[in-house]
């Protein structure tokens, strides 16, 4: 017991002047260091803070669906595990691992990385985004509001079967983004043209283009877009010879302060490989309106024809339960050329 004693009278000791000196420190935000060492490290972009620049976020999609003829009951439809950050005023960077599924037709989800960039900019205008940026690495390019965000920024339970199908997806290359003014964005890039799942071994290049303006009348925001990419790989004599070019035009109206918003592309090309040409040709429409606090209403039409035949239809409510969690409760008609399905859906997905 008196051993005891002892040790509890310097632990109340210790305790009592380390509230002492607790009492005088800086604060845990201060980034200053020790007596003479600077808070932040020179760079060749600027300073570097000493800060914790890495944040972390998760996305997941849980599904069951019914009356599907390839797929049925309950899935993972969509993963995502993302970190992304700062590293001073001109460095930003993003690292994602997810599903291929979720932007291709490959039923067989398979994780991989599917995002991992370095993006360099000028310093970020008051409330107007960089005005330069130089994007290189693993990413979506940019393409139309439907497509190149994450599912998380979509308005909808997954990306349209005409853009899987017809679009490029995750790539590896590089992109410049320029706005000269708020709400003008113009953008070109050059990618490998081989996706994710092969390396480049047939020559493959593939170059992307667009410019989208958005104009604002009273509460109404109203966004008009076109964008195309030209892919090739190989030479023309080669059986693996491909040269394809793809170009979209699309429009989005949303109104300020509510949920509505309506959105119409269509889009067409010329896809020709070692044994055939072919010219294909779609549209797309999509449509969302407020119904209750907390609910929408969704609707999407789509239509491709050219070598993958596509007609698709889609109609539900989205519920927001949580501002990190929404359900989506959904019936669908797809028809990919092989015969139409009839595919009721309920989807939650948890965005942190």
């Amino acid at each position: 017991m008196r051993h005891m004693r002892w040790i509890l009278l310097v632990l109340l000791s210790t305790a009592a002047w380390a509230d002492e000196t607790l009492t005088d420190a800086p604060p845990l935000a201060d980034t200053a260091t020790a007596e003479g060492e600077p808070a932040a490290r020179p760079s060749l972009f600027g300073s570097l803070s000493r800060r914790q620049l890495l944040l972390v976020g998760l996305r997941l999609d849980a599904s069951y669906q019914a009356g599907g003829v390839v797929v049925q009951g309950f899935s993972i439809p969509s993963v995502r595990l993302t970190a992304w950050g700062e590293a001073g005023e001109h460095i930003s960077y993003r690292f994602s691992l997810g599903q291929t599924r979720e932007f291709s037709t490959v039923l067989l989800p398979v994780v991989l990385p599917v995002e991992g960039y370095i993006d360099l900019h000028t310093p970020e205008r008051l409330g107007q985004g960089s005005e330069w940026s130089l994007k290189f690495g693993l990413f979506t390019p940019t393409f139309n509001p439907w497509w190149s965000p994450d599912l998380s920024g979509v308005a909808l339970p997954d990306y349209n079967e005409t853009h899987r199908a017809l679009f490029i997806g995750r790539d590896i290359g590089a992109e410049i983004r320029y706005e000269p003014v708020k709400d003008v964005l113009i953008h070109v890039g050059a990618f490998n043209g081989s996706g994710l799942f092969n390396l480049n071994t047939n020559n493959s290049k593939a170059l992307t283009g667009g410019l989208r303006a958005t104009f604002h009348v009273g509460n109404l925001q109203w966004m008009w877009g076109a964008a195309g990419f030209y892919h090739q790989q190989a030479d023309s004599a080669s059986v693996n010879y491909r040269s394809d070019w793809v170009a979209n035009v699309f429009t989005e109206m949303r109104f300020e302060g509510t949920d509505w918003r309506i959105g119409a592309e269509c889009f067409g090309g010329m896809l020709t490989d070692s044994i055939r040409t072919t010219g294909p040709f779609g549209m797309a429409a999509t449509l969302q309106t407020p119904f209750f606090p907390g609910t929408k209403l969704f609707g999407r039409l789509e239509t491709l024809n050219g070598p993958q035949n596509i007609q698709h239809a889609q109609a539900g409510t989205i519920l927001d339960l949580d501002p990190a969690l929404a359900a989506y409760i959904f019936y669908r008609y797809l028809d990919r050329g092989n015969g139409p399905e009839n595919i009721g859906e309920v989807r939650f997905r948890l965005n942190l």
